[in-house]
């Protein structure tokens, strides 16, 4: 006997070891994967969920992630909207959607693939993958990523976006060089948490208007490559020293106000160099 798409609709799968399953239906209605609050999912790394409706969602009612364990990946395939994650209702903003916060980072990878435009929820995670043809829009989101950011395929548009690295490890920031508007740079870029950040070399890092690197981030940035700030930079009082390393490696600032720690240094090594536009650059180191 063939079950009608309804049964399957808003089920909630309990003990589940994942594999690849796809949330997606026939009539175009959304079908959701729904997460107890005593369930437990097991994706291992080999292992995709795919939630290919253009608004399926994981709507979870857990109050931690302890049980959902996701080595694999999450694919946001069909859903455009920007609204993958949510709590058991269907609320993006309620305390148990992954995401939600840093204690309800999403576990593993999440991977947004549509062949046509996709928002990317603002949400704290793992790590990051933008691919396919389909342009990944940003909007005004706030969006932390404490592993790896890697993109392909389509553009990106970062709207009036916050971008955070808020690893507590080694992180790389992802190279984003577009020469116009809000495609392929960051409009804003944060650096957060303990985690040495650095912007490899050969590759080159923009960003449109703020980058900030926060008191949180004591770890150094390093810069091999090169970073230009279109408009402000700032490293925070108690961040980390900056370090511009190598003969082809510099610090491009922009037309904004850049200001630069009392407490840690901004060092020239190897050949490395900083260059001004309009800007005012104020270093105030303690006397």
């Amino acid at each position: 006997m063939k079950l009608p798409n309804s049964f399957f609709r808003d089920r909630s799968l309990w003990g589940l070891a994942a594999c690849a399953f796809l949330f997606s239906s026939a009539d175009s209605m959304a079908q959701h994967y729904v997460h107890g609050t005593s369930a437990t999912l097991s994706n291992n790394a080999t292992g995709v969920i795919r939630l290919r409706n253009s608004a399926s969602e994981f709507r979870n009612f857990a109050a931690a992630t302890t049980n959902i364990i996701n080595t694999g990946v999450f694919d946001v395939q069909g859903n455009l909207s920007g609204v993958a994650f949510t709590d058991g209702s269907g609320n993006p903003a309620g305390a148990t959607a992954l995401g939600f916060n840093a204690l309800m980072r999403v576990p593993g990878m999440v991977r947004y693939s549509s062949g046509s435009a996709q928002t990317v929820q603002g949400r704290w995670y793992n790590n990051l993958d933008l691919t396919n043809a389909g342009q990944k829009d940003y909007l005004a989101t706030t969006v932390y990523v404490s592993g790896t950011y890697t993109v392909a395929g389509g553009s990106r548009e970062y709207g009036t976006s916050t971008f955070i690295y808020d690893g507590s490890n080694a992180q790389t920031i992802t190279a984003e060089n577009g020469t116009s508007g809000n495609t392929n740079r960051y409009y804003n870029l944060n650096l957060q948490n303990a985690g040495a950040k650095t912007v490899a070399a050969a590759t080159e890092v923009r960003v449109s208007e703020a980058f900030t690197m926060e008191a949180s981030n004591t770890a150094t940035l390093t810069i091999n490559g090169t970073m230009r700030t279109e408009n402000t930079a700032t490293q925070a009082a108690g961040a980390g020293s900056i370090a511009v390393d190598g003969a082809s490696a510099s610090l491009n600032l922009g037309n904004g106000a850049s200001t630069f720690s009392a407490t840690n240094n901004v060092a020239l090594n190897n050949g490395g160099t900083v260059n001004t536009s309009t800007c005012a650059a104020t270093f105030s180191g303690a006397s």
